[in-house]
């Protein structure tokens, strides 16, 4: 295990330490809140609850930057480090209309995989945005007739993303992170504050 594994593994038991992965104008986020069950151990580099996960698959280019941000309020002077790629090495899909993508069988739960996942369609460059559900009313209500929904149109990607019993899926080039979404109020996107993952 090379000094970074460790680092990472070790950061992945503490429960004050969070995660996050996105592009400019959307975020998944990953960390422990009350409540929550301690920190298990892992095959590889991985963490999970009930409310959401990251796991790290490669690190293969990665280059560890450490940093601060500081604040007057000490509660939110921050210790970070981030894990870069070179600019080519981080593209993704790019997709740009919602796509079904099958089942799921990537899950970091093993009872989430076959849920379906579809892309929403963001078209960011270092990062698919999808979500996953198994929800029957949703899929039989919200799921588009063609395989891709224009961003255009905007009614098959609005109803999915006001839908309820979501996961957010987040994949990056090098890392999946997952967020459970309950409920999404309409109109303002904004998730039960003790969810972790937007």
């Amino acid at each position: 295990m090379t000094e970074l594994q460790q680092v990472l593994k070790d950061a992945l038991m503490q429960e004050d330490c969070g995660w996050n992965m996105g592009s400019f104008g959307a975020i998944a986020e990953f960390h422990h809140v009350y409540g929550d069950p301690a920190p298990q151990e892992h095959a590889g580099l991985m963490q999970v609850t009930p409310r959401g996960g990251v796991r790290i698959d490669n690190l293969e280019g990665v280059r560890p930057i450490a940093y601060e941000t500081l604040s007057p309020k000490p509660h939110r002077w921050t210790q970070a480090v981030s894990l870069c790629l070179p600019h080519d090495a981080a593209a993704m899909n790019q997709r740009g209309a919602l796509t079904a993508l099958g089942p799921d069988e990537d899950a970091l739960r093993d009872e989430d995989r076959g849920a379906l996942l579809f892309d929403m369609g963001l078209g960011q460059y270092q990062a698919d945005f999808c979500i996953r559900t198994a929800d029957p009313e949703l899929l039989e209500t919200e799921i588009p007739a063609e395989d891709a929904v224009e961003p255009d149109t905007r009614e098959g990607r609005a109803g999915w993303r006001n839908g309820i019993r979501q996961w957010r899926v987040l994949h990056g080039p090098n890392r999946l992170t997952e967020a459970y979404a309950e409920r999404f109020d309409r109109g303002t996107e904004q998730t039960d504050p003790e969810n972790p993952g937007h």
